[in-house]
Order: C-alpha cells, then structure tokens, then sequence
C-alpha cells in the first residue's frame, strides 16, 4: 500500500496489482484503492501445508474475506471508471472532429451560395442589359418618327 501527496493537503491511497496466478505484481499502481492480501494464497502456491492455510484462514475470520471482496469490487469499479473515462474521452475526440469537419462543410457551403449568388447576379444583370438594348432598339425602329422612347431611366 501506498500514499500519494498533493497540494498540500490531500493523501490519496494507491496499492500495486497483482496477479495471483503469477505470483508476481503487474507493477500498475491502483490509485483510490487498498491493497489487498494474497499472503494465504501465495504461502499456499509456495507449498504451506493445508493445515496451517486453514487454520490461518479460520483466524482471519469472514471479515479478512468480506474485506477482500469489497476490495475486489472497487478494484473491479476502478476498472470500469477508468475504461468509461477513457471511451468519454475518445468519443469528445471524436465530436470534436466532426464539429471540425461540419464547420469546414459549412463554410465550403457559404462560399458556393456565395458564388452562386454572385453568378446569378452578374447572368441576371447581363440578361436585363440585353433586353433593355433590344427594347430600346425596337421601341426606335416601331415608332418612325413618332415620339421615341428610352429606358435608360431604368437603372438596370
């Protein structure tokens, strides 16, 4: 078991892992949990005789195993909590390249409505211009000596 110090003010307990199968810690340090003990389990693969094991057992009482398993039951809830925070965190990767992405989509989208507009404009101004000519110049022809008239107030 192990305390970790921060700001001054606060200790955290940490154990290390430990794989009972091997005998051996997996050297990941478990912030927020106690340790708990293979003391029985590791003297029992090491060859301690059933006898002693089980008189060690019986000395240790229930309460050595219910503690051990609500240890287990953090440790599996750290488990779970760490791996949820790591899954937030890649899905917030991923919302934030999307947001990026959807913005790069949107401003490709203003500058071609933009174009567009720009297009229709100039094609509806070139489209007026060119009936204002033709009207003008039909209204001087059709009217052959009288009164003539100019569009030319219309500001096309």
């Amino acid at each position: 078991m192990t305390l970790k110090y921060s700001d001054g003010t606060v200790f955290e307990n940490a154990c290390m892992d430990f794989d009972p199968n091997k005998l051996a810690p997996t050297y990941q340090v478990l912030w927020g949990l106690p340790g708990r003990s293979h003391a029985v389990e590791i003297a029992t693969k090491l060859g301690l005789d059933e006898v002693t094991a089980e008189m060690t057992q019986e000395l240790l009482g229930s309460s050595g195993s219910t503690v051990n398993e609500m240890i287990v039951k953090l440790e599996v809830t750290r488990r779970e909590e760490v791996e949820a925070l790591r899954k937030n965190a890649e899905i917030e990767r991923e919302c934030q390249r999307l947001e990026r992405e959807l913005n790069a989509i949107k401003n490709q989208n203003d500058e071609v409505v933009a174009d567009a507009w720009r297009t229709l404009d100039s094609e509806v101004r070139t489209y007026a211009g060119n009936a204002k000519t033709r009207l003008n110049a039909t209204l001087r022809t059709s009217s052959r000596g009288k009164v003539g008239f100019n569009l030319s107030f219309v500001g096309i």
